[in-house]
């Protein structure tokens, strides 16, 4: 190999943002969405997810004001309050779709893109996360997408067992391994 990558592909799959509060991350996330419903795949499915039905519509609709300061007069992309696509005959057919925890996932979605707000106060109950169950079935439905991408903005948490917790200890592992 020469290596290059000859294809341009994301050199990674998975983007944690994890900061102070008010640096505006669930924007970040939005921007990013928003970049993948505009110029990622042809067929691209974006799932906004969050911990509660309300964080998850904040990010859903952050990211519809910015898709609609592209299109104001919904001339090509449809906006309703569950979901953002384009309408029939446009030369894309994205969507996007806010999914809070413990939703259920649409059958037969092909997840190009999930974003993870406040992925770190999901705390395991009973052994068990909605929140992580979700994101964990969301990126499952990625299957062969050639770039998938999973957004993950989260804050400090008091949760001591969580998915989010388990993914920095695993990560922290694989790191000093390395080292």
């Amino acid at each position: 190999t020469t290596g290059h990558i000859e294809d341009r592909r994301r050199l990674c799959t998975r983007f944690v943002l994890y900061g102070p509060r008010k640096i505006n991350k669930s924007g970040f996330a939005s921007f990013e969405l928003c970049e993948d419903f505009m110029r990622g795949d042809y067929d691209a499915q974006i799932f906004c997810t969050a911990n509660s039905q309300d964080q998850a519509k904040i990010l859903y609709k952050k990211t519809q004001d910015m898709l609609r300061s592209f299109d104001p007069q919904e001339r090509r992309i449809r906006f309703t309050a569950t979901e953002t696509n384009w309408k029939e005959g446009q030369f894309r057919a994205a969507q996007m779709k806010a999914l809070p925890a413990g939703g259920k996932m649409p059958d037969g979605w092909f997840a190009s893109t999930v974003a993870a707000d406040e992925y770190g106060s999901a705390a395991y109950v009973n052994g068990r996360s909605d929140m992580g169950a979700t994101v964990a079935t969301a990126e499952s439905s990625m299957g062969p997408r050639r770039q998938p991408l999973s957004i993950i903005t989260t804050t400090a948490s008091l949760i001591q067992s969580g998915p989010f917790i388990e993914m920095i200890e695993s990560t922290k592992q694989l790191l000093l391994k390395e080292i």
